[in-house]
């Protein structure tokens, strides 16, 4: 029986290279600016811990892109906290 390898497939069954995530740590001052950046229109005070948690799971160029989709919705503050949850919920976080 003939050998099977990695060259005999197309490059749809081929393995996909890892994305390199960055292993640094948030501070808490990072992620407290960028939960300011979203508080005048896309966050409240009351729920800072939430949102702090998830600039920290998700990071902040991720929120910062959907606080962006979210400025161009009709109501911004609720598009913004469903992009969050969706997002959390797909990564299992």
């Amino acid at each position: 029986m003939e050998k099977i390898s990695a060259d005999n497939f197309p490059d749809r069954y081929k393995p996909k290279p890892v994305k390199e995530v960055s292993h640094q740590q948030l501070t808490i001052v990072v992620v407290n600016s960028v939960f300011e950046t979203l508080l005048p229109d896309l966050a409240t005070v009351e729920f800072k811990a939430w949102y702090c948690g998830a600039i920290y799971k998700l990071r902040p160029p991720k929120i910062l892109e959907m606080a962006d989709m979210a400025r161009k919705g009709k109501e911004p503050r609720k598009l913004f906290s469903a992009l969050i949850m969706g997002e959390l919920k797909s990564r299992g976080l």
